[in-house]
């Protein structure tokens, strides 16, 4: 058993594929102690597969952007220059803590010159809710026994996309702080939301603005008037592969010509979703969904229905049928079918674009932590990550635009915008 694993400060080349170190997690001695065991590799990370599951189910966090299958396939697809670094915790040989982490690459060129600790599953994917997993009721010693086992680290966690006010998180953070380690909280976006349960399609219908109810209804009417309108939904394998592409060519539609990027911007995001969606779609979780006026697709959802709730991913839709609000009809449909299966909750996900507004009200604040060590490397991150915002913000005023967050919401940077 190692008594020592070295400073992420220095080049881990050399190191073993894992290190393992046993922490005390506040008072624990004997069998309660934490074993804590760094993955860095794609081996060891299919392998925790079953375990993770289990645990994921277990948490308090169990959402669809922190299950292996949506994780592992952005590690295949996505992660780039990132080196893993995923902390599994065993308390008696009984996996109760995971930190889905990888090691980012400092970047020079965008004022980020050192190394930082970043959740797996970042960037243009767009993920939401990202957290430590960790069993319910022993959070608060599974985050101590993580902040003795960072002790010696160097490096800056830059946390995102984490739901402000619930995350486990902010228990590590905490006990950080304890240890000399400053914290910084930045609003990252928000998420709305609509509840379902104890309602119905009647009700929720009922209830949005009747501005907007006589445009659904003016819109159905004038498109069953001028064709014959069906709703189709990938329910098969052999179904997927073209529907996606079928939808992609949709969303590019929706966004060509105008100012931002469409969501799927490479053909790495492509691929991404290639093999996620086949995923999905295996585990019963895949909402593909495209409504069809005679024989010509003109709009599409791209969702996933996960633990109860419905994650609004992406939308698309041909500008030629705007007239209809083909966009808004799919997404009627969507919200019928989610009342059908009996979901609680129909999350639209990041971004408060407007249209969002006309269905739901309710929202969860993301957040963005990031925790510096003591140490010249942590005022130096720090004083750099000042400098870069500040920079940026003048920019942004000098532009004549609000500032944003890196990551923020544009449709370029945030990689997931919506009609």
């Amino acid at each position: 058993m190692n008594s020592a694993v070295p400073s992420l400060a220095v080049s881990d080349t050399a190191r073993p594929v894992h290190v393992s170190k046993e922490v005390s997690g506040q008072a624990g001695v004997g069998a309660d102690r934490l074993m804590i065991t760094e993955i860095r590799t794609i081996e060891g990370f299919s392998a925790l597969a079953p375990e993770w599951r289990a645990l994921l189910q277990e948490s308090n966090v169990d959402c669809m952007f922190l299950t292996w299958e949506w994780l592992y396939t952005w590690w295949k697809c996505l992660a780039g220059p990132r080196r893993l670094l995923i902390l599994a915790i065993h308390r008696q040989n009984a996996l109760v803590g995971i930190a889905p982490f990888a090691v980012r690459s400092a970047e020079p060129a965008r004022v980020l010159p050192f190394r930082a600790v970043e959740f797996l599953g970042v960037g243009s994917v767009g993920s939401d809710y990202l957290d430590l997993i960790l069993r319910k009721g022993e959070e608060d010693r599974i985050c101590a026994g993580l902040a003795d086992y960072m002790a010696d680290w160097h490096l800056m966690l830059d946390m995102r996309r984490v739901a402000i006010g619930t995350a486990n998180v902010e228990r590590l953070a905490r006990e950080l702080a304890g240890r000399g380690w400053t914290t910084i909280v930045s609003d990252d976006d928000i998420c709305l939301y609509l509840p379902l349960s104890g309602t119905s399609w009647e009700t929720c219908f009922a209830g949005l603005s009747r501005e907007f109810r006589r445009s659904l209804r003016r819109g159905r009417r004038n498109a069953e008037s001028a064709y014959a309108v069906t709703y189709r939904s990938v329910s098969r394998e052999e179904d997927r592969a073209a529907t996606l592409q079928a939808f992609i060519r949709l969303h590019n539609k929706r966004w060509k010509g105008r100012d931002g990027t469409q969501a799927l911007p490479d053909n790495s995001i492509i691929w991404f979703h290639e093999q996620w969606s086949r995923i999905a779609l295996e585990r019963g979780w895949l909402r593909l969904s495209t409504l069809f006026f005679d024989q010509t697709p003109v709009a599409g959802t791209y969702g996933f229905a996960y633990g109860g709730k419905f994650y609004f991913y992406l939308s698309g839709f041909d500008p030629a049928y705007a007239a209809y609000g083909a966009g808004r009809m799919c997404m009627e449909v969507d919200l019928r079918e989610a009342f059908r299966e009996g979901l609680k909750e129909y999350d639209f996900l990041h971004g408060d674009e407007n249209y969002k507004y006309h269905w739901a009200r309710d929202f969860r604040a993301l957040g963005r932590y990031r925790v510096f060590p003591p140490g010249f490397r942590g005022r130096a991150s720090r004083w750099l990550l000042d400098a870069r915002e500040g920079c940026k913000s003048l920019v942004g005023r000098g532009h004549g635009k609000r500032g944003t967050h890196e990551g923020g919401r544009s449709p370029t940077v945030r990689g997931r915008e919506k009609s």
